[in-house]
C-alpha cells in the first residue's frame, strides 16, 4: 500500500440564526469525510481510513465500472460470508461481508471490520450503495430522495451516530458533494 487516500474531513455546519448570519463550521466535529472511491492500490489504505475514524456507515454513489471506464476498485468481499483480510502496517484488517441486500435504487452491504489482533469485537460497517447515479449527470429525483431518506433511517439507527459518514463517488466531489449538501440542508 501507498499509506494514501484522497479524502477530506468535512466538519459540521452550525445553522443559521437569522437571515442575515452566516452558518458556522464547528471544526471539533467532523461529519463525513469526502472521498474518491479507492483505486486497486489504495483499498488497504481506505479500509485503514474507515477503522482509525470508526466508520460505521459508507454512501456509495458509483458503479465499479461506468461506460467502459473503472470509477472504484471493489474493496468489499464478492458474496456473504466471505473474508477479504489486509495486511496494514504489519497488522491484519480482516473484511467479512455478512449481508446483502438489493432494493430497486440501492443496495445495502453490512461488514465485520476487525483490526490487528482484536478479534473479540468487530466494528460493523454497513455500505449504502446507489446504483444509478452517472458521472457528470444528474440522478433520478425520486431514486435520490429515496436513497437520502434511506441514509438517513441507517444514520438514526445507527449506535455510532457520532462517527462521521464516509461519502464517496469516483473523485470524491460531484456526487459526493451534492449528496452531502442535500443531506446538510434537509
Amino acid at each position: 500500500a501507498e499509506y494514501y487516500i484522497n479524502a477530506s474531513y468535512i466538519y459540521a455546519v452550525t445553522p443559521c440564526k437569522d437571515a442575515y448570519t452566516a452558518p458556522q463550521l464547528d471544526q471539533s466535529k467532523v461529519e463525513y469525510i469526502a472521498a474518491q472511491g479507492p483505486l486497486k492500490k489504495t483499498v488497504v489504505d481506505f479500509w485503514e481510513m474507515i477503522a482509525e475514524n470508526r466508520i460505521s456507515l459508507i454512501v456509495m454513489l458509483t458503479q465499479l465500472v461506468e461506460q467502459n471506464v473503472p470509477k472504484c476498485a471493489a474493496y468489499w468481499p464478492d458474496e456473504v460470508n466471505a473474508t477479504i483480510i489486509h495486511m496494514c502496517h504489519g497488522k491484519e484488517l480482516a473484511v467479512t461481508m455478512i449481508s446483502e441486500e438489493d432494493y430497486p435504487s440501492y443496495v445495502i452491504r453490512r461488514f465485520n471490520l476487525v483490526s490487528g489482533a482484536d478479534e473479540s469485537e468487530p466494528a460493523v460497517v454497513t455500505q449504502l450503495h446507489m446504483k444509478l447515479w452517472p458521472d457528470h449527470g444528474v440522478p433520478d429525483l425520486a431514486e435520490f430522495a429515496t436513497v437520502l431518506n434511506e441514509y438517513q433511517k441507517l444514520k438514526m439507527s445507527d449506535v455510532n451516530k457520532d462517527a462521521p459518514t464516509l461519502v464517496h463517488c469516483s473523485a470524491g466531489v460531484g456526487r459526493t458533494g451534492i449528496f452531502i449538501a442535500a443531506d446538510i440542508i434537509k
